[in-house]
């Protein structure tokens, strides 16, 4: 590898030092680094290039330093180009980070030597308006009523046959690596990152029987309606980051992307290990 991007959380301060240190050790090793003028404001590196189209475009991999967060923002931004991405973890709990900072060192060696395996996953996207505007998600997309405090009704239909009229906070289409995430608190089931499979996940449902997840084959398509005489407030939000006001009566389409994310794996890092590893209050 001769050109890797570094993104990381300008909001995490412990993250400025390692930034640093890693563009100061692929510079060492003969490696261009690429980054944002927002983030090398924070490290003022001159070893680093200050290029965010290529860093985005043509880097062959991007390392990111933060949590959850930053990664999904990374997804986004470089998946229409399948750049693959790992994820340095400075958050709390880290699904989609792979490496801790004491492994920082070997993980370099490791991307140098391309001594890793690329892991797909798929993605959403989110129409809002005929196609004029949409939005891509990693981990889920969630109709809700906002700030409203009255619940909501969303008509919801799969291949335009209405599944359920949903009266609730809201409605949760995840991904299934975005299983452990949103949906996971609010009920629904945990998913294996391969399956080719979207989950729908109501919010607080008003009822005694469409309080249960539906999974649904990833080939399907998903409209919602948020059913109302115009006065309703509610809002899509794209992976917890981007947040869009939706009209009343009017349809939101959501399908599988034709984009993945390509997240750099290694071998030793199992699903179901780190599944019990986040997830156990032992840890």
């Amino acid at each position: 590898m001769k050109d890797i991007g570094i993104y990381l959380n300008t909001m995490k301060e412990d993250s400025y030092y390692y930034g640093n240190y890693i563009i100061n050790q692929l510079y060492s090793m003969g490696v261009h680094t690429y980054t944002t003028q927002e983030i090398n404001d924070k490290l003022k590196n001159k070893k680093a290039i200050i290029d965010e189209e290529f860093l985005f475009d043509k880097t062959q991999c991007i390392i990111v330093l933060g949590g959850d967060g930053t990664m999904l923002a990374a997804v986004r931004k470089s998946s229409h180009r399948h750049i693959p991405i790992i994820g340095i973890n400075f958050g709390k709990i880290g699904f989609l980070t792979e490496v801790e900072e004491k492994d920082i060192d070997i993980t370099l060696d490791r991307l140098i030597k391309k001594e890793y395996t690329i892991e797909k996953r798929m993605m959403l996207e989110v129409d809002l308006n005929n196609g004029s505007e949409c939005c891509l998600a990693l981990n889920d997309i969630v109709i809700s009523r906002g700030s409203d405090s009255r619940l909501i009704t969303m008509n919801t239909y799969i291949n335009e046959q209405l599944v359920e009229a949903y009266r609730a906070d809201g409605l949760i289409i995840s991904t299934p690596t975005g299983s452990t995430a949103y949906s996971l608190a609010a009920g629904g089931p945990i998913v294996e990152p391969e399956c080719n499979v979207m989950v729908l996940t109501p919010i607080c449902p008003h009822s005694l029987h469409n309080n249960r997840s539906i999974i649904l084959n990833g080939s399907k398509q998903i409209d919602v309606m948020v059913v109302g005489k115009g006065d309703e407030h509610s809002v899509a939000t794209i992976d917890g980051q981007i947040f869009i006001n939706l009209e009343s009566n009017k349809r939101v389409t959501i399908r599988r992307s034709s984009s993945e994310a390509h997240l750099i794996k290694f071998n030793e890092n199992n699903f179901f290990e780190v599944l019990r590893y986040k997830l156990s209050e032992k840890k």
